[in-house]
């Protein structure tokens, strides 16, 4: 946990969830991902996101929570798009 605050404090680190962090370059990867997939109006699944970023739905749904949270997606029903932000 000291670790991570370190992290966090230096600009290095975002925390994701209570026990969830990544670095600053893996999450801004992550979030070119996702605005990737969604470009022009486009909505996906989480499943399709999860596969975007390639990585597990273990780490795509807070992922994709933190960006709804942050505004860069919006979630509607099943899909996501992304917010203009």
């Amino acid at each position: 946990r000291r670790a991570m605050a370190s992290l966090e404090k230096a600009g290095e680190a975002v925390r994701i969830t209570k026990e969830l962090g990544f670095s600053t370059e893996a999450l801004s990867q992550f979030e070119q991902a996702v605005r990737t997939r969604l470009a022009d109006g486009a909505s996906a699944s989480a499943a399709e996101l999860r596969d975007a970023m390639g990585t597990t739905r273990k780490y795509a749904i807070p992922l994709l929570e933190y960006f709804d949270d942050k505004g860069i997606t919006r979630r509607s029903g099943d899909e996501r798009v992304l917010t203009g932000r």
